[in-house]
């Protein structure tokens, strides 16, 4: 009987031992797998490497000249206002902040993530024009970092009249 009683015991040892085994080996993999990804704060990132908005042109509907310098304004992703220092984060380009509005020299780039937009452009001696764009990326790379490249290119007309 001794006998039974004693394999017993070392067969729960055994199990006792091979499950911390396992949960040992568990959490050296979760180590590996996050040391992997290291990103100097231990998570893996997404980066942005265009803004996702480019505006590539923006010319006179009347004669096609090129308008310099616009103004965009009242920007919403998905119903939601998007404030100025969002927009002109990351890897924004060509834009800078004007009271409410964004200046913008084309070609220019703004904001990240993909998404409904809604904004208004605007330029001296044009009437505005109200845009919805479903912006996407054109590129995305998966992996540890991950990315996003290759802005949605806008190329606009503006209407002559008081803006």
């Amino acid at each position: 009987m001794t006998f039974f009683v004693s394999e017993v015991v070392s067969s729960s040892s055994s199990l006792r031992q091979a499950r911390q085994w396992s949960a040992r080996a568990g959490a050296l993999l979760l180590l590996l797998v996050l040391a992997a990804c290291d990103d100097g704060m231990g998570v893996c990132v997404h980066e942005y490497l265009d803004p996702i908005l480019e505006v590539a042109s923006v010319v006179d509907a009347a004669d096609g000249e090129a308008i310099n310098r616009i103004w965009i304004s009242g920007v919403e992703r998905f119903g939601e206002p998007v404030p100025g220092e969002a927009l002109l984060g990351g890897p924004a380009y060509g834009a800078t902040p004007d009271g409410e509005a964004i200046r913008c020299d084309p070609a220019c780039g703004i904001g990240v993530g993909e998404g409904e937009y809604r904004l208004i452009v605007t330029a001296h001696g044009y009437q505005p024009k109200e845009l919805t764009v479903l912006a996407e990326y054109q590129e995305f790379r998966g992996g540890c970092p991950s990315s996003s490249a290759g802005s949605h290119v806008l190329e606009l007309e503006l209407t002559p009249g008081e803006g």
